[in-house]
């Protein structure tokens, strides 16, 4: 048991290693637009417009870096954050658009939207 929490440890500190490595500049998200906003009255925010937060931004940054990552990863990945603000990022990125969810029997993944 030992060895394998120093592994997991040795495993965490590399992934913090690395977002801190991506913090520095920070993620690119692309601005979708979605046609259905243009036809809306002027005073109604386009869903692209809407700003992500701290949280969506590590979020989005750790999806582009693990393609094809599962939910309890994604959380396990965020100690700090709590598994339901996980998951309302999870839920905001793929209602705009930035993500795409795909279950496969009881598992779900999350990958970059192509295009």
């Amino acid at each position: 048991k030992a060895s394998l929490s120093r592994a997991q440890s040795h495993l965490l500190q590399y992934k913090l290693d690395l977002l801190k490595s991506h913090d520095q500049k920070p993620a690119q998200i692309p601005n979708k637009s979605n046609p259905k906003d243009q036809n809306t009255k002027s005073s109604a925010r386009p869903k692209s417009s809407h700003k992500i937060g701290l949280s969506g931004e590590k979020i989005y940054a750790f999806i582009q870096i693990h393609p094809n990552a599962r939910t309890r990863d994604i959380i396990d990945n965020f100690k700090d954050l709590s598994d339901r603000t996980v998951m309302r990022g999870l839920k905001e990125l793929a209602k705009l658009g930035l993500i795409k969810k795909k279950i496969e029997n009881k598992a779900v993944f999350y990958s970059l939207s192509s295009s």
